[in-house]
C-alpha cells in the first residue's frame, strides 16, 4: 500500500473516508501489471493477480457504500 500511496495510485490511501477504495484501486493496478508481464513470467503474473484479487476483496469488505 505504501508503494501505491507514493505513486499516487489510490489517491486516498491512508485518509479517513476512503472506505476501501484505495485497496480496490491498488488491486486493480496489480492486475494490470500482471497482465503486462504475463507473456514473460507466468508465475509472477499469477501471483500478482492473486494478491490483486485479495486487495479488491479487502476493499469490498470495508466499503461502506
Amino acid at each position: 500500500m505504501k508503494k501505491f500511496k507514493l505513486e499516487g495510485v489510490g489517491s486516498r490511501v491512508g485518509r479517513s473516508g476512503g472506505h476501501g477504495e484505495p485497496f480496490k484501486r491498488a488491486g486493480a493496478e496489480l492486475i494490470r501489471q500482471a497482465n503486462a508481464v504475463a507473456k514473460d513470467n507466468k508465475s509472477l503474473a499469477e501471483a500478482l493477480k492473486i494478491v490483486g484479487k485479495q486487495l479488491i476483496e479487502k476493499g469490498k469488505s470495508i466499503s461502506h457504500r
